[in-house]
């Protein structure tokens, strides 16, 4: 019981020492690399945010005809993403 306990915890360590290695944000050497990089970020959630995520998430811009409530997920997109495989296949859908 000892030994599986730690194991599991090194594991997590291990993986949350991975996640922060890749979510960790990095400074550019030069300040017009990060000029540079902000136009597609600014641009790229402007579009997930108005075109992708207004017709399947709830948000106040998502159009009337939608019949979400407010950060509702539309019905057929759980469906839709657990064809594409993770952790959603787990979940069993009627």
């Amino acid at each position: 019981m000892a030994i599986a306990m730690s194991i599991s915890i090194s594991k997590k360590y291990n993986i949350m020492k991975l996640l922060t290695k890749f979510t960790k944000p990095i400074l550019l050497p030069h300040w017009s690399q990060d000029l540079f990089l902000t136009f597609p970020r600014i641009v790229c959630g402007y579009l997930l945010a108005f075109n992708f995520g207004a017709d399947k998430f709830a948000m106040p811009w998502s159009p009337a005809d939608a019949n979400l409530g407010f950060f509702e997920v539309d019905f057929w997109f759980l469906h839709d993403v657990a064809r594409y495989g993770g952790f959603l296949l787990l979940l069993h859908f009627s």
